[in-house]
């Protein structure tokens, strides 16, 4: 019968051996720095700020990818002095919806993510394309809600997921088009998340992904 000194050394063994396995490997999946910068038409309904691209690291940004390859954009992260911000545009609600929310757009400070993407973004091959899942979050300042827009067909099969395509070894683009619907949800900032469905709404949106190393 094994003592508790001999379990002990056998998962310090196993412990010691997943540290030599994650140093020949080089260790874990890190972030990677990229840069996101919107394509901003007059018909997209999520835009920049007009401040140009997004750099991981510059005025407060986060843009990376994260170690499971997806696309992680925070827009202030940090005590920056300079707020980056998003502009949503909710002009476009699907019927039988007819709310328009934030008197039709808001530009507040966010966070947009992808995921459900296959190897995410870095797994893709050079000129690949897949339809992924794009979400977004943001807080209104003075109020206690906090919004969510999703383009997610798996959770929500009223919505449509976006078009994720590799364009070269450094960069991608991810494009919602005019028909694609993306659903607007509310919760509590505080307390239990329990998100409210607001309805869907048509948000065409392009951006375009750079590595920066």
């Amino acid at each position: 019968m094994r003592t508790k000194g001999d379990r002990l050394l056998v998962l310090l063994s196993c412990l010691a051996l997943a540290l030599v396995i994650l140093a020949a490997k080089g260790g874990p999946p890190q972030e990677t720095p990229v840069s996101v910068r919107f394509r901003d038409a007059l018909s997209d309904r999520i835009q920049s700020d007009d401040g140009g691209a997004y750099n991981h690291g510059v005025d407060g940004v986060r843009a990376v990818l994260v170690a499971n390859g997806n696309l992680a954009l925070k827009t202030h992260d940090t005590n920056s002095a300079v707020v980056r911000e998003l502009l949503f545009g909710f002009q476009d609600p699907v019927p039988p919806n007819t709310t328009i929310p934030f008197g039709g757009t808001i530009e507040i400070e966010a966070f947009r993510s992808t995921s459900g993407c296959d190897g995410g973004l870095r797994g893709m091959t050079p000129g690949s394309s897949q339809y992924c899942n794009f979400g977004g979050h943001f807080a209104v300042p003075g109020t206690k809600t906090q919004w969510f827009v999703r383009f997610a067909s798996d959770d929500y099969p009223d919505t449509t997921n976006v078009l994720v395509s590799r364009l070269s070894a450094t960069e991608w683009e991810i494009e919602a088009f005019a028909t694609d619907i993306a659903k607007l949800l509310s919760a509590p900032t505080t307390g239990k998340l329990v998100l409210t469905d607001q309805g869907n709404y048509y948000m065409p949106t392009k951006l375009t992904v750079t590595l920066l190393q």
